[in-house]
């Protein structure tokens, strides 16, 4: 069973990074995942979270984001292998 629950300490955005980079790492997830994960295990409300994403965070989002093709990207409409 998954057990993520944190003391419960006062979230910013420092330990936010850490908490989701630890949740990549641990389980192998992208930054999508981990960042809904985490807020899902400690009862934050995404929307909350959101404002102290730090933006070293949000380009690791938007890279993920840009990998599973929800974000458009300029190569959207070449064709292009995956890497």
């Amino acid at each position: 069973m998954l057990r993520l629950i944190m003391a419960k300490i006062e979230l910013n955005s420092e330990v936010l990074l850490h908490e989701v980079e630890a949740l990549v790492y641990r389980f192998k997830i992208n930054y999508i995942d981990a960042l809904l994960l985490f807020c899902e295990k400690n009862g934050y409300d995404v929307e909350t979270v959101a404002k102290i994403v730090p933006s070293s965070l949000k380009s690791k989002i938007e890279g993920s984001a840009k990998e599973l093709r929800l974000l458009k990207t300029q190569y959207n409409n070449a064709q292009t292998l995956p890497i």
